[in-house]
């Protein structure tokens, strides 16, 4: 037995994102238990009220959020549903810089970020398709130690073999989107999202996640940065949309 497999079986202890329970070595790289697990997968077979898809196949994107191909999800987040798997998955995330529970999620992205690839003819030519992440806020990194979106694009980037570009920036302090509604978390956006000097991303098709999208204001703030840039193609991902 090699030293790592030593510590994986013996030494480190893995839980459930959901329930807590202690998960044996045979699940390393799962975020969830057996009966959480399935729960998880029920919540990813919730149909859009809009185009009564899947949630899985749904591209519907919030109203406010446009220059987008499409908007694909894993999950319709529901507040009421706090004690669910998906939700403790998402406050997880935020919470805790933990590799385990961000490939996982990668892993469930990926299926909808190869097909949306395929459907805007980059899948030969993935060289030209940067996966990029809306950047946490400045104060929720400073307390949390990490970018829970960074994470996650980072996992996927390694998933689907293209390249991860961590090319967008907070260029100012904004107010947080959760503590404003409507028209205000759009105006709360102007100006605070920018490009990294030197990059370079004209004519290039860019991938742009986020963890939960609700107005889409946040992430429509970065699409106008790279459209701004020279973008030919934006295609939207989120872990789940409220």
């Amino acid at each position: 037995m090699k030293r790592k497999e030593f510590f994986d079986r013996f030494v480190f202890v893995r839980k459930c994102v959901g329930c807590g329970e202690i998960l044996p070595y045979e699940r390393t790289k799962e975020a969830f238990c057996s009966d959480c697990i399935v729960r998880w997968r029920m919540a990813k077979t919730e149909n859009c009220a809009e185009c009564l898809r899947v949630v899985t196949e749904c591209t519907c994107a919030p109203k406010g959020l446009r220059g987008v191909r499409s908007l694909r999800k894993v999950f319709f987040y529901h507040s009421k549903k706090y004690r669910e798997p998906q939700n403790k998955l998402l406050y997880f995330l935020k919470h805790h810089s933990n590799a385990r529970a961000s490939e996982f999620v990668a892993r469930e992205l990926a299926p909808a970020l190869n097909e949306e690839i395929a459907a805007c003819g980059f899948s030969e030519k993935k060289d030209e398709v940067f996966l990029i992440n809306v950047p946490r806020g400045r104060r929720a990194k400073t307390r949390y130690g990490h970018d829970q979106s960074e994470l996650v694009c980072r996992a996927l980037a390694e998933v689907c073999q293209i390249t991860y570009c961590g090319c967008l920036v907070r260029a100012r302090r904004g107010t947080e989107q959760k503590k404003l509604t409507g028209a205000k978390r759009f105006g709360n956006v102007k100006g605070v999202f920018s490009l990294r000097e030197g990059t370079e991303l004209s004519g290039k098709c860019v991938v742009l996640l986020d963890d939960v999208v609700t107005t889409g204001a946040s992430m429509l703030g970065c699409v106008k940065v790279l459209r701004a840039a020279g973008v030919s193609e934006i295609l939207a991902l989120c872990i789940a949309q409220d």
